[in-house]
């Protein structure tokens, strides 16, 4: 594999979808972390999203308003000490702090752990802005969306509809119905394809995976 692969996977039709649904996770996961004193719980499902499972692990341990007072001290002045500040207080892992600086302002910072998921391809870059140069992207989020997609087996649309459908899951608009009957969906699955959406939500989105 190479940056030809990348230019390749890249302009799939499957890959210009999951693109723009990324650009929107991401895009709306930010505006809600810009906006700290609204923060709550639900909201906070969104931002886990992209920031990871460290993360949704750790941080609801502490009180909301904790989180609240270090984003507006970042947001303040984005100064290092006050990134690790957080990580501290969270005891959060080095990606997920990369992750939190690629959210909060991703024309300026890549997502954590780039190079080790850009291995698939069979590249690796040591200066972040040379990816968006080669490649061509726009910002960072052009960069999430290419380490985040995985091409699904075109054996079973079944299964990549229904991923598609569990991943429209958003904890602030979804009703509780929709959210039952794909429920009811991935239960009536057998074992292989549980076990396909499994692996594909543990990859893209640990969040719509514990869901």
């Amino acid at each position: 594999m190479s940056i030809q692969r990348i230019f390749n996977v890249i302009s799939e039709k499957d890959y210009k979808e999951h693109s723009q649904k990324a650009r929107k996770i991401v895009e709306k996961a930010n505006s809600i972390l810009r906006k700290p004193r609204e923060l709550n719980e639900r909201k906070m499902f969104l931002v886990y999203r992209v920031l990871g499972k460290d993360a949704e692990l750790k941080i609801p341990k502490k009180h909301i308003n904790d989180f609240q007072f270090l984003i507006m001290h970042i947001l303040k002045k984005p100064k290092e000490n006050r990134f690790a500040d957080l990580k501290s207080y969270y005891k959060l892992k080095e990606e997920t702090i990369e992750n939190l600086k690629f959210l909060l302002f991703p024309d300026k910072f890549p997502p954590g752990g780039y190079n080790e998921k850009l291995k698939k391809y069979g590249v690796e870059f040591y200066n972040p802005q040379v990816i968006l140069k080669r490649l061509d992207f726009k910002d960072f989020i052009d960069l999430y969306a290419l380490i985040t997609y995985i091409p699904l087996d075109v054996k079973t649309p079944f299964v990549k509809d229904l991923i598609d459908e569990i991943l429209s899951i958003d904890p602030l608009d979804t009703k509780i119905s929709l959210y039952k009957k794909i429920k009811e969906i991935f239960k009536s699955l057998g074992p292989y394809e549980k076990q396909m959406v499994e692996l594909q939500l543990k990859n893209i989105s640990y969040y719509h995976y514990s869901l």
